[in-house]
């Protein structure tokens, strides 16, 4: 019985068709290829995927995008958007040694003193100290964490179309398929709502 529900779901996947463009942050692209892309193909043969690595904050519709992934708070406002992972914890790191020669900050104003290394997207400048880590050079104690107390929590990733008009099919079907294994892959409902699609 499940086998054959599933026959089903693959059969109306094979009419879904069409080129699908996809804008993501190139830190975001391993997360979305590996969680994401393989299955979403197998299911729907017919869509042609492309997704296109870009740290700009573009206009998607400007720059021919059915879709985008951003940082929740760098969607723009006219855009539907539906979340894709939780809440991420953005904290200043060094090495020991950085730390053992240079000293450790103890307030934010004290990165002013210290050479460090600013993230700049085209002619805009970020304004907050905001580093994404991967905890495994934590665990290896080759990155240590500072001013823990001061780090920021911001939304996690999100998936935005235009707004205004009904998503294609090729369009809902990814969002819907998304949704789902990235609510499964974090279990993490509370933080990702229903798609409005």
């Amino acid at each position: 019985m499940l086998g054959t529900g599933l026959d089903a779901a693959s059969g109306l996947g094979a009419h879904i068709s069409g080129r699908l463009r996809i804008n993501a942050p190139r830190p975001s692209l391993q997360l979305l290829v590996n969680r994401l892309l393989p299955d979403f193909l197998e299911l729907h043969p017919r869509i042609q995927l492309d997704l296109v690595g870009d740290d700009r904050l573009i206009d998607i519709v400007e720059e021919g995008f059915d879709a985008g992934v951003r940082l929740g708070q760098m969607v723009q406002m006219d855009m539907v958007s539906v979340w894709l992972t939780p809440p991420e914890r953005f904290v200043v790191v060094g090495t020991p040694a950085f730390f053992a020669r240079h000293g450790r900050p103890l307030h934010p104003r004290d990165l002013q003193n210290f050479r460090c290394i600013l993230l700049q997207q085209s002619a805009q400048m970020l304004d907050q100290w905001q580093f994404a880590i991967d905890g495994h050079y934590l665990e290896q104690k080759d990155l240590e964490t500072v001013l823990d107390q001061n780090s920021v929590e911001v939304p996690g990733l999100s998936l935005y179309y235009p707004s205004g008009s009904k998503p294609p099919p090729k369009l809902r079907a990814f969002v819907d398929f998304a949704v789902k294994r990235m609510r499964r892959a974090f279990q993490a409902s509370d933080y990702l709502p229903d798609p409005a699609v």
